[in-house]
């Protein structure tokens, strides 16, 4: 049988004519190629599609390295200070837009001289090239060794290019050094001879215009430098205590930098092919994947500026980690820091600063000793306070090197965990929390046996369940942090606020409270049956001093937590007053299902048993009962909670700043809410607003 010719048809006036049949924004559906085949599908060599294909729009042509040095298009000596400080500022822009998350092909590696810093002639170009290609180097392996980035916060490919592996960290560093002596003896020169002449070239400009030239390129040779140091200290971690001293340098030249920053060639922001000298945006775009290419703006120098004034007071607080020996405060400290939103680099700067992340097992060892040591200051369990018991009895021992060695791995990864992005945060601790259910399984079990081998003999305390309190405890604030996680990242629409606060207020700091209480009543029994032991005067002054310190451990953190219990009860009791009301703005009947959302925010708790995860019945009775109430009752008992915590907060000793914004909410809403339980805006149509500009998860509530 011969085959029939394939007849090619063209589509394009028909179904242009049945385009015109669908209204705005109504789509064809076919089974055969749906939304999913539609984002897959790239057309190759179109340039909306192909990446590579950009190249080829406009009549300018894109040149290599090697091709614009043939076509004289790329100078490689004889620059002015001008172009020196436009185009080192112009790298430092680039350098920071890929810390950013953008490619090193879309940025750093759009400077040509960074192509080939080795057949560049001016000496002072050639080692801030060199240079700079060091500092990729080592950004990048410290960024890969921490492993807490994601795809939309770094990328890590060098795409081939060679950062400069001939030149050694040390011979970059002394080419800048070099270079560094040279400018600061021709500013003395320059110096010396204006004062000879006696101030009669006070008021020539040219020769100010020079002298503020070479003191701005000194600054940005003296920047790089430390910088670079800087990172090499932290990566291989070795004389720590230069970084303060590096860090001050970096500042003081990042200063002067930006006084300066109007004195280099200023670029091209409008990218008419004239961006700036040495630089080419479109040469590495064939190199990108064919998919639709990223959008990347290059920082602006200022931008740049401020961003690397950042981080380096970023790393002057992550130097800190180093001198914490406290397992909780190390905890606290990885999640305070994680809050501010910081960079990929500190994050994982973090990360390698801390020896156990960074050794792994032998740095595990070292992390086992310091949890004991805060389980000990924790809640005092007679196995760890009494070496006798362990000494005597090989099977406790055990059992607890056991329970310490099973702790390592989670807690390690929760740390890790601190050191990713907020959103990938959130993720990584439903994970975490089935971890966490199955050690505090194995927990219980552990404590019920060595609680079996105890004795209650000669003034020996029973072990009962000190480290599933201690677990208990860790698990609390981590389900109340993957809470006001959501807050932070905008998760929840303002009807769901009941609902969260709800069980913040009636269950999670609940739980934490109960566990802190009972550590704080096994801690004062360690101390009581301590103090039996002794005899005489002596023995009731250090028990009495005792008792005062000891009393006083967990003041600050129980205030603050039933601080925070009553503000969520506040806006929980608010909250369904403005319903009550029919002052909040609703999702249509159709199209929601509220016991669905609820399950769906809570869903990471299923897998904890202690505690276990409340049902929506449990909430929908609750709420039930407040509808039928006026709702100037809720509002009334809203304000209640506001001025109970206002309470608490005023009493806790030595406030911070966190202590301060918390007060200034109760306070501002109490106000509120005392108005609205007034009835003076009963009458208002406007929905109530939240401002979170001073807290990320207690807002001020705000009525027209």
């Amino acid at each position: 049988m011969e085959e029939k010719e394939t007849e090619t048809v063209d589509i394009t006036q028909p179904f242009l004519d049945a385009v015109k049949s669908l209204t705005l924004g109504e789509l064809l559906h076919d089974p055969s190629f749906g939304l999913f085949e539609a984002m897959s599908a790239i057309e190759m060599m179109d340039p909306k599609m192909d990446a590579g294909m950009i190249c080829n729009k406009g009549k300018r042509t894109i040149m290599n390295f090697d091709q614009a040095v043939e076509a004289n298009k790329l100078k490689l000596d004889d620059f002015s200070m001008k172009e020196l400080i436009g185009i080192t500022d112009t790298t430092i822009s680039c350098l920071v837009t890929w810390l950013e998350g953008h490619s090193l092909a879309q940025t750093v590696f759009t400077n040509l001289y960074l192509h080939k810093p080795s057949a560049i002639g001016n000496k002072y170009l050639k080692a801030i090239s060199v240079v700079t290609l060091k500092q990729v180097d080592v950004i990048e392996e410290c960024v890969s060794k921490a492993g807490v980035f994601e795809e939309e916060d770094f990328q890590p490919s060098v795409y081939g290019y060679n950062l400069a592996a001939s030149f050694s960290d040390s011979k970059a560093s002394s080419m800048l050094r070099e270079c560094e002596d040279e400018i600061q003896k021709n500013e003395k020169r320059l110096k010396s001879q204006r004062s000879q002449m006696n101030g009669l070239a006070a008021g020539d400009t040219d020769a100010n215009t020079e002298l503020e030239e070479i003191s701005a390129l000194s600054a940005r040779l003296k920047f790089l430098r430390n910088l670079h140091s800087l990172l090499l200290h932290v990566w291989k971690r070795d004389n720590l205590n230069e970084c303060p001293k590096l860090i001050s340098v970096c500042q003081e030249s990042l200063a002067v930098m930006q006084k300066s920053a109007n004195l280099g060639v200023q670029r091209d922001l409008q990218d008419t092919g004239n961006f700036m000298i040495g630089f080419e945006l479109y040469v590495n775009q064939r190199l990108l994947p064919p998919t639709f290419p990223r959008s990347t703006r290059i920082k602006s120098v200022e931008e740049a500026f401020s961003y690397m004034d950042a981080f380096l007071q970023r790393t002057k607080t992550i130097l800190k980690v180093t001198t914490i020996q406290n397992f909780h405060s190390i905890l606290e400290f990885f999640n305070t820091f994680s809050g501010s939103q910081p960079c990929v680099l500190s994050r994982s700067l973090l990360q390698l600063l801390y020896g156990p992340l960074r050794f792994k097992k032998p740095g595990l060892e070292d992390m086992i000793e310091s949890m004991k040591e805060s389980v000990k200051g924790f809640i005092a369990p007679p196995v760890l306070t009494n070496k006798t018991i362990c000494s005597q009895n090989r099977e406790i021992s055990e059992c607890v090197e056991m329970f310490f060695d099973r702790c390592a791995n989670p807690f390690a990864s929760l740390l890790m965990t601190c050191g990713h992005n907020r959103a990938r945060q959130r993720d990584r601790l439903a994970h975490m929390l089935e971890e966490f259910a199955n050690l505090q399984y194995e927990t219980e079990r552990i404590d019920a046996y060595i609680h079996s081998l105890c004795q209650v003999d000669g003034g020996v305390r029973q072990h009962g369940n000190c480290f599933s309190n201690w677990i208990l405890y860790h698990i609390s604030k981590l389900m109340i942090r993957y809470v006001l996680t959501g807050f932070e990242l905008e998760l929840y629409s303002v009807h769901e606020f009941a609902y969260i606060y709800w069980y913040l207020y009636e269950f999670l700091y609940g739980w934490l409270l109960s566990s802190l209480s009972r550590a704080e009543a096994y801690v004062a029994e360690a101390e009581a049956s301590t103090n039996c032991e002794k005899s005489g005067k002596k023995a009731s002054k250090n028990r009495a001093k005792g008792n005062k310190s000891k009393s006083k451990a967990y003041t600050k953190e129980i205030l603050l937590i039933q601080a925070e219990q009553h503000l969520a009860g506040g806006y929980f009791k608010v909250m369904m007053g403005f319903m009550n009301d029919k002052r909040l703005p609703l999702p249509h009947k159709e199209f929601d299902n509220e016991s669905v959302r609820y399950r769906h925010r809570f869903a990471a708790f299923a897998s904890i048993h202690n505690p276990s995860p409340v049902h929506y019945l449990q909430y929908k009775s609750i709420s039930d009962i407040s509808a039928v109430q006026p709702s100037v009752n809720l509002f009334v008992a809203a304000a209640r909670s506001f001025h109970q915590a206002r309470q608490y907060l005023e009493v806790i000793p030595g406030a911070e700043k966190e202590v301060a914004e918390l007060l200034k909410i109760a306070k501002t809403n109490f106000v509120v809410v005392k108005l609205l339980a007034s009835g003076h805006t009963k009458e208002s149509v406007h929905p109530p607003e939240f401002d979170f500009s001073v807290d990320p998860h207690f807002p001020i509530i705000k009525v027209k």
